[in-house]
């Protein structure tokens, strides 16, 4: 080992030697154009390759950092994991109605029999104020406006879902590119999944 590093430097005494001995005199002006030179790429060398071994660093750091990378299927199932406990925590127990008892048959027909006397003078027992009969209750046809409001308020609902979907893979994207950090990007994401969970509630 220790004649490899004599021979090594051995052999770089001889290079300095011959660099040493093709240099101008230092009167001369080629000398200092080439020395001057020399430093500026020296000086640019070194320059590159602090950049490079910052990028390197940086480079290995986020990746140590991002390595577990979060996808929507994540943030699903910790909300999901979340929402039973808030739900449970928000509403109250509700109690189901009791089923109404069936009328004998008998009285059935006693009921249809008194609503048929009933239907010249008001086909719907709900506007003279009073129970049914048997236990039925006839409800008032809703207008087609009610039905065409229902459908239009789908469609927007399905605009602003599909509008939440672009905005999350644009901040997705973002990520990707390293335009944004992984604590912004799950934070959006959140905000944006929150929000479409409380318009579709």
């Amino acid at each position: 080992m220790e004649q490899v590093i004599s021979n090594f430097a051995n052999f770089a005494a001889g290079i300095v030697g011959v660099v040493v001995q093709s240099i101008p005199e230092p009167d001369t002006l080629p000398y200092f154009v080439m020395l001057g030179t020399l430093l500026m790429l020296l000086a640019l060398l070194c320059i590159w390759l602090l950049i490079r071994l910052r990028r390197a660093r940086l480079a290995k750091a986020a990746d140590a950092a991002f390595s577990p990378e979060v996808t929507f299927d994540d943030i699903s199932a910790e909300a999901a994991a979340a929402q039973p406990r808030i739900e449970a925590e928000a509403e109250p127990e509700i109690e189901p109605a009791p089923a109404p008892q069936a009328a004998p048959q008998m009285a059935v027909q006693d009921s249809v029999a008194a609503s048929s006397a009933d239907d010249e003078a008001s086909p719907i027992d709900g506007e003279r104020g009073e129970a049914p009969a048997g236990g039925f209750r006839f409800f008032k046809r809703k207008s087609k406006a009610a039905g065409d409001d229902a459908t239009s308020q789908s469609v927007e609902d399905d605009v602003f879902l599909l509008g939440l979907e672009q905005e999350m893979l644009a901040t997705r994207q973002l990520y990707l590119d390293g335009l944004i950090t992984k604590e912004v990007y799950v934070t959006e994401t959140r905000a944006l999944y929150d929000k479409a969970q409380s318009r579709m509630t």
